[in-house]
């Protein structure tokens, strides 16, 4: 029995004896590589934006068997800056973190083992907010850490960060009166318990994010929040073979003010919003579906009538052909829309292209763009359609559709050196009753009215019937009655070789034609 009990023991000792090896090892890892890691981490930050660059410094290096401590800071500098004195940059960077941490050695840290992670990992670390650091937010989250993180790296340098928060009220008194944490947030926080998951390769090509929160109210004054999150979660994860990523977000409330010099407030309620980017230049891929969207305007700018979009959805899909053009469409419904107490009616709009140049999707007309993203040896072939416009109250309907083919050499058409020549092919079809748009034209003058008069409506009437001849009386490109109704009405047709474009039933010199529209 005493012979068992003596080799058990000797076991335990070799085995804590090799642990207490790999440890030390493990550390000497770390400590040898922490630079070069620190430089990829920065320069993978500083590529993925164009906002700031990021300053990560450590001191006070302390190695133990089995952990090591230091003191980390990590700094935010302006990228786009014209200070050129070190002064003026050293006001600008803004200190994120500022505090010592440890980082515990593998191969299984027990702080990892604690959270849950049983697969070895060279590091972990393991940071919770002291109360050193802002001691009354400390007691507002219940006496304890108002941030804890963990961060864990394989020894296949698979990165793992965890980041949670405890829920937190610092509002209306308390917002004045608790300066050390007000200082910390700066401002107004009415916050639930929350996390945000990140896992990531090597070289950070393949990141899954996840965020979760069931409340999140931001504020710069007492009375109401500047951002409201509800029901708040989102995940982001590759798409496959890496060609990508797919991100999903829910929220039962988003709402935000429109900018900081006014009180006007966008509110979205029950968001769902299901998109993918497929590379730095591709357009993005999105699904998404709003229960309802209200504006409320600042009262002490603007009308004081609120806008309101019901079940609005929108849906968009793109994809990149050989030559590195994007072909695609944009489908948008909203069910319902009122301003103020008028309900203006329901519209939908349904578009597509192809061809379209990578930079003018992405909204980037820079000249260098151009040429690299697109072959500028094959020809350029444009696509547009309009395939429907259409809107509906209870005057009636309006209705509108669109083609045109153009096609020529990028580097003409990315001048707007438009001639006849490029133009394949044009159909345009517009429908405006005056009735229509004079119901509308109505409702906008008296938002607030539950109902429209025959006055109103008479009045609206004639000014759109007198407005037309003015503007238009001499314009052989709209006529303004068809079936015994008034209104806004087009029907162009045109296909390159021909001589003449149709204009509403009638021949014109396409010379004569497009010399008044390009």
């Amino acid at each position: 029995m005493i012979k068992k009990s003596i080799i058990t023991t000797a076991i335990i000792a070799v085995l804590g004896s090799g642990y207490i090896g790999a440890s030390w090892h493990t550390g000497n890892m770390i400590e040898a590589n922490i630079d070069n890691k620190i430089q990829q981490i920065t320069k993978q930050v500083d590529n993925y934006q164009n906002l700031f660059n990021v300053v990560i410094e450590y001191s006070d290096y302390q190695k133990a068997i089995f952990s090591t401590q230091l003191h980390l800071t990590i700094k935010l500098v302006p990228k786009d800056t014209d200070l050129q004195l070190e002064q003026d940059k050293k006001q600008a960077e803004t200190t994120i973190f500022n505090d010592e941490i440890t980082i515990h050695h593998g191969p299984f840290p027990m702080m990892a083992l604690a959270e849950g992670k049983f697969t070895p990992q060279i590091a972990w670390i393991n940071y919770a907010m002291p109360e050193k650091s802002a001691p009354e937010l400390w007691k507002l989250a219940g006496n304890q850490s108002f941030i804890t993180a963990n961060m864990g790296i394989s020894y296949h340098e698979y990165l793992t960060i965890k980041l949670t928060n405890k829920a937190l009220k610092l509002t209306d008194s308390a917002f004045t009166s608790h300066f050390d944490a007000n200082y910390f947030i700066h401002g107004g926080l009415d916050i639930s318990d929350g996390n945000v998951i990140i896992e990531s390769n090597e070289d950070f090509s393949s990141i899954v994010a996840k965020a979760n929160i069931d409340k999140f109210n931001y504020y710069d004054n007492p009375k109401e929040p500047i951002i409201t999150l509800n029901k708040f979660n989102l995940l982001a994860e590759p798409r496959p073979e890496k060609k990508g990523v797919n991100y999903t977000i829910n929220a039962n409330k988003i709402a935000f003010l429109i900018d900081e010099y006014s009180a006007s407030r966008l509110t979205l309620d029950h968001l769902k919003y299901q998109g993918s980017l497929n590379n730095k230049y591709q357009a993005p891929n999105a699904h998404v579906t709003i229960d309802k969207i209200t504006f409320e305007p600042d009262i002490n700018q603007f009308n004081d009538s609120s806008i309101m979009i019901e079940k609005l959805t929108i849906a968009e899909e793109n994809t990149l052909s050989t030559v590195n053009t994007i072909d695609g469409w944009l489908k948008v419904d909203a069910q319902s829309v009122l301003f103020g107490q008028q309900h203006l009616g329901n519209g939908s709009l349904d578009l597509s292209y192809q061809g379209i140049n990578i930079a003018m999707i992405l909204n980037n007309f820079d000249i260098d763009l151009y040429e690299a993203d697109v072959n500028q040896q094959a020809p350029a072939n444009i696509k547009l359609a309009l395939n429907k416009l259409h809107w509906q109250n209870p005057a009636g309907d309006i209705n509108a559709n669109f083609f045109c083919n153009i096609s020529g050499e990028w580097a003409e058409l990315q001048q707007l050196m438009l001639g006849i020549d490029n133009i394949d092919s044009l159909k345009l079809k517009i429908d405006v009753p005056f009735n229509v748009l004079a119901y509308y034209l109505a409702q906008i003058k008296t938002p607030n009215a539950n109902k429209i008069t025959q006055e109103q409506l008479t009045n609206a009437f004639a000014t759109l019937k007198t407005n037309a001849k003015k503007l238009f009386g001499k314009s052989k490109m709209f006529t303004f009655n068809k079936d015994q109704n008034e209104g806004y009405y087009s029907d162009i047709k045109y296909t390159k070789g021909d001589q003449n474009v149709t204009v509403n039933g009638h021949l014109l010199d396409k010379r004569d034609f497009f010399e008044n529209f390009l």
